[in-house]
């Protein structure tokens, strides 16, 4: 239970300190959005933990560098 509380912790952070578009290079360059999508798709993956992952997805959208992701995903 201990560590199902430290996980929606951590992804309620995650969520919260994504402000800026400083703040999404550093989700990028530490491949932050790929470890989550990859814990998404995980067996251990609770309803919650999925909802808040959503959360923290479309909040890194809503910035404008997320087009510098996609580009360097292509290339």
């Amino acid at each position: 239970m201990k560590f199902r509380t430290l996980r929606l912790w951590i992804l309620r952070l995650l969520y919260a300190g994504l402000n800026s578009d400083d703040d999404a290079q550093i989700y990028i360059r530490n491949n932050i959005l790929e470890i989550l999508l990859a814990f998404y798709a995980s067996p251990l993956s609770d309803y919650e933990s999925k909802e808040l992952i959503l959360q923290v997805n479309s909040n890194f959208v809503s910035h404008a560098c997320y087009k510098v992701a996609l580009i360097c995903v292509k290339y």
